[in-house]
């Protein structure tokens, strides 16, 4: 049988990866939707837009962006530790990854960079928090109320017309999100039933109105406006119904416009009582600090229309603050983790990452590397990768920086990356997936080495969203190619009896057992029981040790 040597290059015409596995924090840490509120992780799911932020630098900083949930993951009782600043605290498990300002020269873009929990509380590095997470207000009566109230107050017509007896309250503006807020509302406060929203056509743009001519409506509008004595909740629904009306965000600020004296000071009023500066300029007011507050102020009294909102996106985090934390060992808890279409998302204020390749493709990204430069760690095809030659006696890895065979890589992609290792036939390559399932698709010469990542033969829940570990031994068994390969790492606990009887039935060329090497803290396998996996395995076929140590609940028990 052909011997296979050791890997002596790597070769990635096809990057990214959609397994999503996963870094971890608790249920309750509240993240920021891109609808600026914030929502604990426990209940976001996939296909829901955040708030990310760029990997990598453009000009020395990263911006805010919308990115898309693509997989949450829920991993059972893992220990967790309390990451506490005086501005917010949460609690996240040891290999989560935040961005940080690391010490030394450099402007401030690059002092940003990625570190682990671990390696906060051992090196005391800042995290970058953006704002102070607040769960949103509820749609109280009073806050209804409030709403109302300043929504009409900004671009609201309520109006008495004594000769004709009649009542209008009319609210007219481009935005169909407040008006429809304002019928909900109006409805379960039971004042005024079937409004409708209507279109009015205006020599410059199409506006959409909610009108009525009811007595009743007009006099509970205006009670509601004329309160005398408001409430927190109230409050909150006055600011976000008036910034619907006449707010606006532009280049960092949030203002709010009025003429009306009265309104400007009582806008100032209900925002001071929740810490808010406002300042009065000649055509409203304005908010004093900046991105922080903005989020703030959306997160604390909701808005309804987005587009006044979106403002906040494209803005950079370079004036996110240095939140100086203690971090402390804390309970095993249940924890979740969310992988974004930015690898990004804000935790309870702090800026944190998901996923070692996505980081590593945009350290290399920012060093102007291609494709990464442009295409991050979406899956790519580099067509200029796929004429390279090899030597000889070469062992290439293919796709060290991907899954080639993962269901999203088209059929074609892969199709072009094998035209090449046919033309390679002096040149031996080695595939490697978490989806074996796909090789029984395509033909493969003498020169390839089918493989498969096999931690365990067990079932797994929260390591990733792969096929489960049997379904890929099933896979391998079933393949029909000469050369194939497992590798078993990092190898989580096992039954051992099972485990050797599925790679009889593969009969690999070579089996690969390593412990995992970045302090995850999987179910791992004693070493005891991984030696006498070796050894078994040994007696019919060649396995490759990589990192072999104590678990690290037996490292743990020694300290003791």
């Amino acid at each position: 049988m052909k011997r296979f040597g050791e890997i002596t290059e790597t070769w990635n015409p096809v990057i990214g990866c959609l397994h999503a596995c996963v870094y971890c924090v608790t249920g309750d840490s509240l993240v920021l939707t891109a609808d600026l509120i914030w929502k604990p992780i426990r209940e976001i799911e996939v296909g829901e837009e955040v708030v990310g932020f760029s990997e990598q630098q453009t000009h020395g900083y990263r911006y805010l962006e919308k990115a898309v949930v693509i997989n949450k993951v829920k991993r059972r009782k893992r220990r967790v530790f309390l990451v506490k600043g005086e501005r917010t605290s949460i609690k996240t498990t040891e290999d989560h990854v935040w961005l940080v300002k690391r010490r030394g020269g450099g402007d401030e873009g690059e002092k940003l960079v990625f570190r682990k929990t671990r390696q906060v509380a051992k090196w005391g590095y800042p995290l970058k928090f953006i704002s102070e997470p607040i769960p949103p207000p509820e749609f109280t009566t009073e806050y209804m109320k409030g709403y109302i109230a300043g929504i009409f107050l900004g671009d609201g017509s309520i109006r008495y017309y004594p000769h004709k007896r009649s009542f209008l309250t009319r609210l007219a503006m481009k935005d169909s999100e407040a008006l429809t807020r304002t019928i909900e509302f109006l409805n379960r406060l039971k004042i005024g039933k079937n409004l409708k929203i209507s279109t009015h056509k205006t020599e410059t743009s199409i506006l959409r109105k909610i009108e009525s001519w009811s007595r009743g409506v007009y006099d509970g509008v205006l009670s509601i406006i004329e309160r005398k004595k408001p409430t927190p909740d109230y409050m909150k629904g006055f600011l976000a119904g008036l910034y619907d009306a006449e707010g606006s965000y532009s280049c960092s600020i949030l203002r709010i416009s009025s003429h009306d004296e009265e309104v400007k000071k009582r806008t100032i009023e209900y925002a001071r009582a929740f810490n808010f500066n406002f300042v009065s300029e000649e055509r409203g007011i304005r908010l004093v600090g900046g991105i922080s507050e903005g989020l703030r102020f959306f997160a604390l009294t909701y808005p309804a229309i987005k587009r006044k909102k979106a403002g906040i996106f494209g803005k950079s985090v370079k004036f996110a603050l240095d939140e100086y934390v203690e971090v402390e060992k804390d309970d095993i808890e249940t924890v979740y983790d969310i992988t974004t279409s930015a690898g990004t998302f804000i935790a309870n204020g702090l800026l944190s990452h998901n996923c070692w390749a996505r980081r590593l493709a945009a350290k290399l990204a920012s060093m102007g590397v291609q494709p990464y430069a442009e295409r991050d760690f979406a899956p790519t095809l580099v067509p200029w990768r796929l004429d390279r030659r090899f030597s000889r006696r070469s062992f290439v890895f293919v796709c060290d920086m991907g899954d080639l065979f993962g269901d999203w890589v088209p059929r074609d992609w892969i199709l072009r990356v094998l035209e090449n290792v046919s033309r390679n036939r002096s040149a031996s390559f080695l595939f490697l997936t978490k989806n074996p399932k796909r090789y029984r698709e395509f033909d493969f010469g003498d020169n390839v080495v089918l493989g498969a990542t096999v931690e365990t033969n067990r079932h797994l829940r929260g390591i990733s969203r792969a096929p489960q570990p049997v379904e890929r031994l099933e896979a391998m068994a079933r393949l029909d190619h000469r050369y194939k390969a497992l590798v078993i790492e990092p190898i989580l606990d096992f039954d051992l009896s099972l485990l050797v009887y599925w790679v009889r039935r593969i009969k690999p060329v070579f089996v690969v057992v390593g412990y995992d090497n970045y302090g995850h803290k999987l179910p791992e396998p004693r070493l005891e029981k991984t030696m006498e996996l070796i050894d078994e395995l040994s007696e019919f076929t060649e396995v490759r040790c990589r990192t072999l140590r104590k678990a690290w609940y037996e490292e743990a028990s020694s300290d003791r």
